[in-house]
């Protein structure tokens, strides 16, 4: 499950999975990317939403020109030129709501790359029900701090059984404590 894909081969944490025979459900607020998806990764299943932690009517949404930095946090938006962005508003919907329209009961690998709402999406999951293996977020309070007891989503997954195993600055990969490593499928080269 990804959420906030974005492009489906570019910059993408998810591809090299998919050219080893996995595929999935992804998530993303542009329609853009649709026919990307359909065309680059057809056996995943894009979804065009916004994920928030709950079900919301008519939510601020600040667009990027180029997509990659849209978010739905002015403070993340404020981060970068103002005048990249324009403001829309979008109806989003709750991550748990679109796992199971899409009959998901579990997952091994979970990318969040939402542009400043990860921990919020993040602790709104049901983690008890999905139990994902391992998480990808992005983090963008870890490497400010240096110090993963100071990051929300650092602390918010260690009380949950999840520690941290790998770091891709913002990226930060986290295992369940009997999971085993798989990342080596992602990031080494394709044999």
């Amino acid at each position: 499950v990804e959420i906030g894909c974005n492009h489906p081969v570019l910059a993408s944490n998810s591809f090299r999975l998919y050219l080893k025979g996995w595929t999935g459900l992804v998530v993303d607020v542009n329609p853009l990317y649709k026919k990307f998806w359909n065309t680059a990764r057809p056996k995943d299943i894009f979804i065009n939403t916004l994920i928030s932690a709950n079900n919301k009517k008519e939510m601020p949404f600040y667009e990027h020109y180029a997509g990659f930095v849209s978010t739905g946090v002015k403070d993340h938006a404020d981060r970068f030129n103002s005048e990249d962005f324009s403001l829309t508003y979008k109806d989003s919907k709750s991550i748990n709501e679109v796992l199971a329209a899409n009959h998901i009961h579990s997952i091994d690998v979970l990318f969040i790359d939402i542009e400043g709402m990860d921990y919020e999406v993040l602790s709104s999951l049901d983690l008890d029900l999905y139990k994902p293996k391992y998480i990808c977020i992005e983090d963008h309070e870890y490497p400010t701090t240096g110090n993963k007891s100071l990051s929300l989503i650092s602390k918010y997954l260690n009380q949950n059984d999840y520690f941290l195993d790998s770091m891709l600055s913002p990226s930060f990969i986290y295992k369940q404590s009997n999971a085993r490593v798989i990342w080596a499928l992602i990031y080494l080269p394709l044999l």
